[in-house]
């Protein structure tokens, strides 16, 4: 007999469709037709409602816990308990907090509060540390998946070419953030923050991290992707990208009326601009089943 039989919809493919789970000792035994003949200790039986799907386990390839010295914005209990409630089996962190995730030290620290039972796994992104050394260690940590580097880091192109180095020999990626990448110092208010962080300016960083790092073998990921050209552009340089809800459900507009709420960076693009923003469509012609390519949850 086994632990658990669920009957009712499930994610199959790019559909939702009518079938029996059998799950023992918390994991899925199998999968058959909705007509299945079977028993459990507990029978969950919703064939015949509608608002009930059985989806997989979510992984969070990109989240902002914050914790450490931001632990008043997000710590380890409300950010895993949230990712936890929302479907999330595993959750893949950002270095940036305070101070930010670039030494051992500091990730053994923010460990602390974020490895739980019962929780969601937790992983991380390690930042562009200070030395070589430091990297060795963080990239040979079981906790880290990779590094996460932003604009400002590729100011010190030696250090992000023997990090990428690194990543290749020890089997990690590495994470290039385009958040906070802009075309001058100019600060604009809320809806019109896109002037001066413009399309071409993504695509321009986009080419000087795969020159940076062409001839390393290190696996290279995009996020915070906000329009079509650069995802394209990615990808043909073989990186991979992902993006943000907010670039495919909202705009500029939005931001101007609802603040901080539609705030994302890099910023919100106006609806007409000429190649349109990123559309989860276009990103979905490039999955593949080794790859992560879109985050659908809002960090």
């Amino acid at each position: 007999m086994e632990d658990i039989v669920y009957k009712g919809k499930i994610v199959h493919g790019n559909t939702t469709v009518l079938a029996t789970v059998t799950i023992s000792n918390g994991i899925i035994t199998g999968v058959y037709g909705p007509l299945h003949s079977v028993q459990g200790q507990v029978e969950l039986d919703f064939t015949e409602e509608n608002k009930y799907v059985l989806i997989p386990g979510v992984i969070d390839i990109h989240a902002h816990l914050m914790g450490l010295k931001y632990s008043y914005k997000e710590d380890g209990e409300s950010g895993l308990s949230a990712a936890g409630s929302g479907g999330i089996v595993v959750v893949v962190d950002s270095p940036n907090t305070l101070p930010q995730v670039k030494s051992v030290s500091v990730l053994e620290e923010k460990l602390k509060s974020y490895v739980r039972e019962n929780a969601p796994e937790y992983y991380c992104y390690a930042g562009v540390p200070d030395s070589v050394e430091e990297a060795w260690m963080l990239a040979k940590h079981c906790r880290v998946l990779g590094f996460e580097v932003i604009p400002e880091d590729l100011e010190n192109i030696d250090m992000i070419s023997n990090i990428a180095k690194i990543a290749a020999s020890t089997g990690k990626i590495i994470v290039f953030n385009s958040a906070q990448m802009r075309s001058s110092e100019e600060r604009c208010e809320a809806g019109f923050r896109w002037i001066d962080r413009s399309i071409k300016v993504e695509r321009e960083y986009i080419k000087r991290v795969l020159e940076i790092t062409e001839d390393t073998g290190v696996r290279v990921h995009f996020t915070h992707m906000t329009c079509r050209s650069g995802v394209l552009l990615a990808k043909i340089g073989g990186a991979t990208v992902d993006t943000s809800p907010h670039y495919l459900l909202l705009d500029c507009d939005h931001e101007k009326s609802m603040k901080c709420l539609a705030k994302v960076d890099p910023p919100l693009r106006p609806e007409d601009i000429v190649e349109g923003p990123v559309s989860y469509t276009h990103l979905r012609a490039h999955e593949t089943s080794l790859h992560l390519v879109c985050r659908l949850l809002l960090e």
